[in-house]
């Protein structure tokens, strides 16, 4: 109970728009379905998916859409957004590391990486505000690992 654990989403959509090389416009968005909740354990994705936590009948998705996209320094950048669980949007800023983009001749298509980091606050978005922080901790760390393309 006061391990880490590591947790996620089955089911997501995610695409980025950018009209740069040096992506200064690009804009992310991602939404992903909060029944897909994976954690490697049943009873605690049942216990997650409930009104307690991700209240996931009422509130099927969760989402982020990038409003800022800032050069840090070669590959690193600083993205900012707007975040949101339970129906409660507040913005968050993430360190973001962006690998290409890379020709691939073969496929006929641009490739790049993205990971993307940060830190939240649950109770501050309404998820499991009264469980004791022994159990479950409030600051929760937020992942994002993505490949994505676009055709030549």
């Amino acid at each position: 109970m006061i391990s880490e654990i590591d947790g996620y989403f089955r089911k997501y959509d995610a695409k980025i728009t950018s009209s740069k090389d040096d992506f200064s416009d690009a804009v992310f968005e991602m939404s992903a379905e909060t029944a897909s909740l994976n954690t490697e354990n049943e009873t605690r994705d049942g216990h997650l998916k409930g009104k307690d936590l991700f209240d996931v009948e009422k509130f099927p998705s969760l989402n982020f859409k990038s409003t800022s996209f800032t050069k840090i320094l070669g590959n690193r950048y600083k993205m900012t957004g707007d975040l949101t669980i339970k129906g409660k949007t507040m913005p968050i800023t993430l360190d973001l590391w962006l690998v290409g983009p890379e020709k691939n001749e073969r496929a006929k298509r641009f490739e790049i990486g993205i990971k993307a980091v940060g830190k939240l606050s649950r109770n501050a978005y309404g998820v499991g505000g009264k469980l004791p922080v022994l159990m479950v901790s409030d600051e929760v760390n937020l992942r994002i690992l993505g490949e994505f393309n676009k055709a030549f």
